[in-house]
């Protein structure tokens, strides 16, 4: 007779996983104009952490995040590469702290360019300048949200190619890769034009 496994988890995490669950869908009752779309998704981030705390995330604690040994040292051997004008070892602390604060069901990466200056010991202009570099090496990409009453392009988010590492379901993953280019991992020397 085969018996269920069932994974503990407390009361009082399920009871919020469950709260953030009940909140996410009456979120998506109110139209953009309700909630501004980057107001919405920083509610979804924020809810996304309750639900998710490192903790309880996933099978092992802490979470996971899936990046092949090839894909790894594809990157690292490009982070190496760099020459030292576009500091090779803040890339690649960048590098680590993506693959640490993924999004589950988004690839996005969950640090603000001002906590990633908090945890580097960088300013955020320079923050911005290693994430410029890991973006023309197609590691990750750039998005941005319009902020409602504040001037300029809006705030920048990050995501994660999804053919250089991912964190959450095999089946979400492959959607996305297949909206996204592999990364050609090519450096851009410090003024060279990209082609």
């Amino acid at each position: 007779m085969a018996q269920n496994v069932i994974r503990f988890q407390a009361k009082q995490t399920r009871a919020k996983r469950q709260l953030a669950e009940a909140i996410d869908a009456q979120l998506a009752l109110f139209t953009d104009e309700e909630v501004p779309p980057h107001e919405r998704e920083a509610v979804r981030n924020l809810l996304h952490r309750i639900a998710h705390p490192n903790s309880e995330e996933n099978i092992w604690p802490g979470g996971y995040c899936m990046i092949s040994r090839q894909q790894t040292e594809a990157v690292w051997d490009a982070i190496r590469k760099l020459s030292p004008e576009q500091r090779p070892n803040q890339v690649r602390h960048a590098f680590d702290l993506v693959l640490l604060y993924l999004r589950q069901d988004t690839g996005e990466v969950m640090l603000t360019r001002h906590e990633m200056a908090k945890k580097m010991e960088a300013s955020p202009d320079n923050v911005s300048r290693v994430m410029s570099t890991l973006e023309e090496m197609d590691v990750v990409t750039r998005k941005r949200r319009v902020v409602k009453g504040v001037r300029g392009p809006g705030q920048v988010v990050y995501f994660i190619n999804p053919y250089v590492a991912w964190n959450g379901r095999l089946d979400v993953r492959q959607r996305a890769a297949a909206k996204t280019a592999p990364p050609s991992l090519k450096l851009v020397q410090p003024g060279e034009v990209e082609p």
